[in-house]
């Protein structure tokens, strides 16, 4: 398993997706159909460093850490 910063914005991309697929998706915490393209993200986004969890180049976990929030 690889873990990497995510400083590229398709890697932050990668994370908001995962977030999608399991908050949206799989716990169903959040109603989809507030994110027409499959991204979830939040005003907490721009303060944040994005970290992925990679397991043969997928990801398969994220987090973040908010700064100055």
């Amino acid at each position: 398993m690889d873990f990497m910063v995510c400083t590229e914005p398709d890697h932050v991309r990668m994370a908001k997706a995962l977030r999608f697929s399991v908050y949206c998706e799989e716990k169903a915490w959040i109603d989809p159909s507030q994110y027409d393209d499959g991204i979830e993200e939040d005003e907490y986004d721009s303060l944040a460093v994005h970290f992925l969890a990679l397991e043969d180049g997928e990801p398969v976990g994220t987090s973040r850490l908010l700064l100055g929030a």
